[in-house]
């Protein structure tokens, strides 16, 4: 061990790795059902301590090596594992040759438990270690561990391929040309020739103005497009940023807190649609808040600086598998958000950190961040955070991010009693007024306060603040369908069909409403629902019966 070693008492990765765990502890606060946030929270909890453990005890080159071997064993077994079990099961056909080679395979093993992994998340769990068992094969010395690293390695390889996760491939596909990139020209033209035509695509895009131009590209069309252009992935990723934009401090909370939030604040339905966004960062700041979407993104920034660092100082294969599985990881990220989901895909990630901060505890060119610097830096950020906070735009801000946390936990929350939703209710109802005395074209304020309404059946103030969030926000997608539904219930039946007519599943919806409010005794309003649907869609004899049976004038 090098004798400055025992003096550094801080790996640059430490910080933003603690804020990270932090964040999941606070993440707690804001969920309106805390009993999903429990498993999670102690998962998280856990992979800071395995970074911990990790980065302390492999300081010493051997230990270094050793955890490594065991990171490529347990990567060649759970491969291992996926590649004879997946062929039982398989989720999701999206290849069909790779689908019948899965089969195939599945009938020389037998069934083994009751253990079916999602293929996505399995991809999400060996991308990393892959690279890491990769980085392992180059570095090993003794025949017999560099034999095993590279049968890991391509265990693993071979998995990925079955998993069918185009989101892996094409994260594995840009991080190891990244890393060829480091040693042969041609991967990097290769590399600048994929930023150019991705940016090339983006702005083909924007041109357009529609995603879906992208099925007109070819080899697009059957690669990167089924990332973003399936019926709900672009949509929810909107709706995500919706639901941020309502509660950007605390975020919804950790665990299982999107599904009803996602349906009753953004689709306006009664039902989840819906569990998770499919997007590492978003789901990060939903479930953790800014500090964890903040903190996730300080790792990348770390990560990143520390590669570039140690890349000036000498190559070092295993410590580059190991960056280099973690920026596969982070580009996935892009397309998915598998650890929210199955939290045992953590494990890799805390792992690699590790390896990654007893590199850099070991190198002489790493880092040495001191206690020090950590105060200036923490007294900087919460001076500038008191400054922004204290503005009469953020004031409203955070008064409209509790409120929506007080209206889920009044609407939401199966586990309080009467009294006590009463409460988050009144409560939820006061910062919502106050948020709009701090700011008039707070848009989550005028949104949640109509609905808030709507839920007591005063449809004409509902309607006053609904335009509000309308004028304030008319572009989006939440704010025009309340206000469109706003207007039916108070018989503005042209002005709701002009906004809800490009809302895609709006007839059904209005026609379960009409039903809904039949069974109420209001038959006014289930009128109106009828009569927007049959606007929307005349060719529904059903509801047309439905409307001519209601107790209600006929209009002209």
């Amino acid at each position: 061990m090098h004798p400055s070693t025992r003096k550094l008492r801080f790996a640059l990765l430490d910080l933003p790795v603690l804020l990270f765990v932090i964040s999941a502890g606070l993440g707690v606060l804001p969920a309106y059902d805390r009993r999903l946030a429990w498993e999670p929270l102690a998962v998280l909890l856990g992979g800071g301590l395995l970074y911990l453990a990790v980065s302390r005890g492999a300081v010493r080159e051997i230990n270094t090596l050793r955890i490594a071997r065991g990171a490529a064993i347990l990567g060649g077994l759970a491969g291992f594992f996926f590649i004879t079990q997946v062929g039982h099961y398989l989720p999701e056909e999206k290849v069909e040759a790779i689908a019948r080679i899965s089969e195939w395979i599945a009938r020389l093993f037998p069934a083994a438990g009751s253990w079916q992994p999602f293929p996505n998340s399995m991809a999400t769990f060996l991308e990393g270690l892959f690279f890491a068992s990769a980085g392992l094969f180059f570095a090993e010395k003794p025949k017999g561990w560099r034999a095993a690293a590279g049968v890991s390695a391509g265990v693993m390889a071979l998995a990925l391929v079955l998993s069918m996760s185009r989101g892996a491939w094409l994260a594995a596909g840009l991080a190891g040309l990244v890393w060829l990139a480091l040693y042969f020209r041609p991967a990097r033209w290769g590399l600048a020739a994929f930023g150019l035509g991705l940016a090339a695509l983006v702005a083909f895009v924007i041109w357009k103005q529609d995603i879906h131009a992208l099925d007109r590209v070819p080899v697009v069309n059957r690669t990167v497009a089924p990332l973003f252009i399936r019926p709900d992935r672009l949509e929810v990723y909107q709706g995500s940023v919706a639901l941020i934009e309502d509660a950007p401090f605390s975020g919804i909370g950790l665990g299982g807190q999107f599904a009803m939030n996602y349906a009753r604040y953004v689709l306006l339905i009664q039902v989840p649609y819906l569990t998770y966004s499919h997007n590492l960062y978003l789901e990060a700041w939903l479930e953790q808040g800014l500090l964890g979407f903040a903190s996730l993104l300080a790792i990348l920034a770390a990560l990143i600086w520390s590669a570039a660092r140690q890349l000036r100082c000498g190559r070092d294969r295993l410590f580059e598998g190991g960056w280099v599985g973690l920026l596969a990881f982070y580009l996935h990220g892009v397309t998915d958000a598998r650890p929210y989901v199955d939290l045992w895909c953590w494990v890799p990630f805390f792992l690699l950190l590790g390896l990654h901060a007893a590199w850099l505890l070991r190198a002489e060119a790493a880092a040495r961040p001191r206690a020090r610097s950590f105060a200036l830096a923490g007294a900087g950020a919460a001076l500038a955070a008191v400054f922004i906070l204290t503005t009469p735009r953020m004031i409203s801000l955070l008064n409209a991010n509790l409120a929506c946390l007080h209206q889920a936990r009044a609407e939401l929350g199966a586990d309080y009693s009467a009294a006590e939703q009463a409460d988050f209710d009144r409560g939820a109802r006061f910062r919502f007024s106050r948020s709009i005395q701090a700011d008039s074209n707070q848009r989550t304020a005028h949104l949640r306060l109509g609905l808030i309404l709507e839920g007591d059946e005063r449809f004409d103030a509902a309607v006053a603040e609904l335009e509000a969030a309308y004028s304030a926000d008319p572009g989006s997608a939440t704010v025009q369908k309340a206000l469109g539904l706003a207007y039916v219930w108070t018989g503005r039946l042209e002005e709701s069909r002009a906004l809800l007519k490009d809302v895609r599943g709006i007839v059904e919806e209005l026609n379960h409403w009409g039903w809904w409010w039949g069974t109420q005794n209001r038959v006014t309003q289930a009128a109106n629902a009828y009569r927007v649907s049959l606007l929307l869609d005349s060719n529904q004899p059903a509801i047309q019966q439905a409307l001519d049976s209601l107790p209600v004038p006929a209009q002209p």
